[in-house]
């Protein structure tokens, strides 16, 4: 940054002012906090000027403005200053600028406050904000970004599946400017100054993924005004995304929602416990009496964590959960009624099937949500689980109730009415109408949805033999007849 000292006046007459300057200066940097102007009130005015591929934003003010907060907004890309306790006296409230880097500069005003956007085209370029005597500079870009000189190269591109989201990558060590077009089932990237090498230049099939994404497009855009790389991404159906752009890589993340948000399933690796001949026979003789321990023993279940090894002796149980949760990388959450001391030897076995034994001793379940596992005792799930029911009995009495005309075709509607009454509510009735074989189902709608799907199964043509029969008749004269 420079600072201009202008100084009026012959040589005496500048010496002087010199000496009175610098004077002055030590009694205000000894009494004040700070070597700048008195705090800022008022926002003056705003200039944009662009050396060089850098761009600097001059906040101009009264003074120095000593608290300010700083934003940023990704759609679309925005950075914005909130200036506390500072009001405006510029007229413009909008200051276009067509730049590499900027659009404009917008203003508002607030009671308190005064916000000052910069509308970025291209994503978020390298910036720095700095205090200067009279206000704030803010500078977008580097100077060796703007150069363009000589050509950047993609270094990696691919396609990834993360648990939230599909993820398209492009790896170019640099900063770069880009933009993205929407167009039907299509999102369009194009970054400009950059290429593909050739081996990078051939379209990613990802329709075996669960995954928004169908294709992905590779393209060197060499000639016309546009010189650089165009990514076409197309889409099943239209979801939300983001473009981040960091550490010299850019990130097109797709959300998997909907039908695409189930994660991808490992091939299980199938272990079986086996039962040892005498477990079995008490189990079988005495299932009542059984330890948790037989109980999970007798039962057959694939496991497919990753292996461990466990040494412990009376360790508390919370924290042998925590450990569990490291192992897996799932959020475990305990309720406060589980207590007790855990000992246990296990060597090289599935790390959920040494969960499943500890909270069998330990007479304690689990239920899964999503990536959370909660784990209470065996009781209180129980009572949890009575709870929904009722609260679930209490809405389906209060839901309103619906009426469907279900039509058999092939069988009989009196035989289907009894089958189709028994997945009804207490609330629900069928009634038959002989004359047009037709069922009259009347329950809350999912009960409704539940006969409907029933009757559509049963109800169905029953299979025909045809049998083909030929009479063949034969006489003791027959071969006389013939003339033989």
């Amino acid at each position: 940054m420079n600072f201009f000292w202008k100084v009026q006046g012959g040589k005496r007459g500048g010496k002087v002012l010199f000496v009175g300057g610098i004077i002055f200066l030590a009694i205000y940097l000894l009494f004040t906090p700070s070597g700048f102007s008195k705090p800022a009130s008022q926002l003056n005015g705003i200039s944009i000027r662009e050396e060089g591929g850098l761009i600097e934003v001059l906040l101009k003010a009264d003074g120095e403005i000593a608290e300010y907060k700083e934003l940023k907004f990704s759609d679309p890309p925005r950075l914005a200053l909130d200036l506390i306790g500072i009001r405006s006296a510029v007229k413009d409230q909008i200051i276009p600028f067509d730049g590499p880097f900027l659009k404009r500069v917008r203003l508002g005003v607030h009671p308190d406050k005064v916000r000052v956007v910069l509308d970025l085209s291209g994503g978020f370029p390298p910036y720095a904000i700095e205090k200067t005597e009279g206000g704030l500079s803010i500078y977008l870009g580097r100077k060796e970004v703007a150069r363009g000189e000589d050509p950047l190269w993609v270094k990696e591109f691919g396609f990834k599946q993360l648990p939230l989201t599909s993820r398209i990558f492009i790896k170019t060590g640099k900063w770069v400017k880009y933009h993205t077009e929407k167009k039907d089932n299509e999102m369009i990237f194009k970054a400009e100054g950059v290429f593909f090498p050739k081996r990078f230049l051939r379209p990613l099939d990802t329709r075996e993924f669960n995954s928004p994404v169908d294709w992905v497009i590779p393209i060197n855009v060499r000639k016309g005004p546009f010189k650089g790389i165009k990514v076409v991404v197309k889409l099943e159906e239209k979801v939300p995304y983001q473009v981040v752009q960091k550490d010299g890589t850019i990130y097109l993340d797709f959300e998997r929602t909907g039908k695409f948000a189930a994660r991808e399933k490992p091939k299980p690796v199938k272990i079986v416990v086996k039962k040892p001949a005498e477990v079995k026979k008490r189990v079988a003789k005495a299932p009542a009496s059984a330890s948790p321990i037989e109980r999970l023993l007798a039962g057959e279940k694939v496991y497919t964590g990753k292996r461990v090894t466990l040494d412990f002796k009376d360790a508390d149980i919370d924290n042998v959960l925590r450990l569990f949760a490291d192992i897996s990388g799932i959020n475990i959450l305990v309720t406060e009624d589980v207590k007790g001391k855990v000992t246990i030897r296990l060597k090289d076995v599935p790390w959920d099937q040494a969960l499943d034994i500890i909270l069998a001793t330990h007479n304690l379940g689990m239920e899964r949500v999503g990536n959370v596992i909660r784990i209470s005792t065996l009781e209180r799930l129980r009572k949890e689980r009575e709870a929904r029911l009722k609260v679930e009995k209490a809405k389906e009495k209060l839901e309103p109730l619906t009426t469907e005309l279900i039509p058999v075709s092939y069988g009989k509607a009196s035989d289907l009415a009894p089958k189709v009454k028994d997945i009804l509510s207490p609330r629900g009735s069928v009634t038959i109408d002989e004359r047009t074989n037709t069922l009259i189902v009347k329950d809350v709608k999912e009960n409704v949805e539940k006969a409907k799907d029933l009757v559509r199964r049963l109800d169905t043509q029953t299979p025909q033999v045809l049998i083909e029969a030929k009479i063949v008749e034969a006489r003791t004269d027959f071969v006389r007849e013939l003339g033989i």
